[in-house]
């Protein structure tokens, strides 16, 4: 779905960016943090820590819930709670007094819904099965904002979803339709939107993550590139260095480039590894040509176009921020919608459930860039920052 950020969650990393990642300025636009959450940039690093005790709070909360008396929790940054759909009133009243739950009580807001985890787990393994039926093109999830299921489509594709959308009204309550104009333009270039950074007198050029890679593809004889994003940095046992992006990148060629050129200084590489389920493909780096940056390219800011990858993580709670950088749409942040198990996929022939979802925004060529969570950011002059000494 071209809407929202869909990421395959099988040999998905989650990146933590370190704290010497963020500056923090007023000077120019927002950064990604402050357009999500609606702050000023210096508000980033109070945010963080809150998102952060929310996390942790609920990560001993959720095991503490069964499926049929709630529907779920959330995180809210903004407002500093964690919100839990409820059915048994009762049953909340004794997780309130446990001794583990007691301390953070002022964080908690329990809300009364209709419909719980089991009931809308069923109505989702439902709905899916009808998406194979009618071959739908279109994203669903469980929601626990909404106590439902949201079914997510392109304007596009309405006609071709129209059985499926008879077919699902079968089910109560009646799942929310969401719909965007997915082919429409974007808006989101940046006066920093330039190609990859050349040094060693322009000889070796540097890749990062979310940067553009390009494979060549023959279309009645005439040669067009596919576009999709670098993923992370890897290296093998045998010390091969490698580009992780999307397996769906790979069509004719297996080689990709920097640009939309064949020009042999512009090689990545090769692709030697590639799979459409899981959709993971591997190209092994040419490094005359181009040298690995363990950063995260942001061209949406201006002062701070790379950010510093620290570590990897596992994403458990809803509502948590999450980013992804592509090259179509930059660096964009959303919130956690659903995991693994709590939603699905379905385009053309193409199925799968084993799926995270977030609510930032995505286009074709974003395919195979990475996901990133902002792990601190500290308000640094900006010479320790260009030195890394924050």
């Amino acid at each position: 779905m071209r809407g929202f950020y869909i990421l395959i969650n099988i040999l998905l990393f989650i990146f933590v960016l370190s704290n010497n990642s963020m500056v923090l300025s007023q000077e120019g636009s927002k950064e990604p943090l402050a357009k999500l959450w609606n702050i000023d940039n210096d508000e980033i690093p109070e945010y963080l820590n809150l998102e952060r005790k929310l996390i942790l709070v609920d990560g001993i909360l959720r095991p503490l819930l069964d499926n049929d008396n709630f529907g779920g929790t959330r995180i809210d940054v903004i407002h500093n709670r964690i919100f839990i759909n409820t059915l048994n009133f009762t049953r909340a009243d004794e997780i309130k007094n446990l001794t583990q739950i007691n301390q953070y009580i002022d964080l908690l807001e329990f809300v009364k819904v209709f419909y719980s985890t089991t009931k809308l787990k069923s109505n989702l393994g439902g709905i899916s099965n009808l998406s194979n039926v009618h071959n739908a093109y279109c994203l669903g999830h469980i929601d626990v904002e909404f106590n439902n299921i949201v079914i997510t489509s392109c304007d596009e594709d309405i006609s071709l979803n129209e059985k499926f959308f008879t077919a699902i009204k079968i089910y109560e309550p009646n799942p929310i339709l969401n719909f965007h104009r997915c082919n429409a333009g974007i808006n989101n270039n940046s006066s920093n939107d330039i190609g990859p950074k050349i040094v060693v007198k322009q000889v070796v050029k540097e890749i990062l993550a979310g940067n553009g890679i390009y494979s060549p593809i023959n279309i009645n004889g005439s040669t067009f590139f596919l576009t999709c994003s670098a993923g992370f940095w890897a290296r093998d046992q045998a010390n091969i260095n490698y580009i992780a992006t999307t397996g769906h990148c790979f069509v004719d060629s297996d080689l990709f480039y920097l640009r939309e050129l064949i020009d042999p200084s512009d090689l990545i590489g090769q692709m030697i590894y590639h799979l459409k389920n899981p959709d993971f493909g591997l190209i092994q780096l040419n490094l005359e040509n181009v040298r690995p940056i363990a950063c995260v390219i942001n061209r949406n800011s201006r002062q701070y176009t790379e950010l510093i990858i620290d570590d990897h993580i596992a994403v458990s709670s809803i509502g948590a921020h999450l980013c992804h950088s592509g090259q179509t749409t930059n660096v964009e942040c959303g919130y956690l919608k659903a995991l693994s198990g709590d939603g699905f996929f379905k385009i053309r022939i193409h199925f799968t459930d084993d799926v995270l979802i977030v609510s930032a925004w995505s286009r074709k060529g974003d395919s195979g860039g990475p996901v990133f969570y902002f792990k601190r950011s500290y308000a640094c002059k900006s010479e320790w920052f260009n030195n890394y000494e924050c």
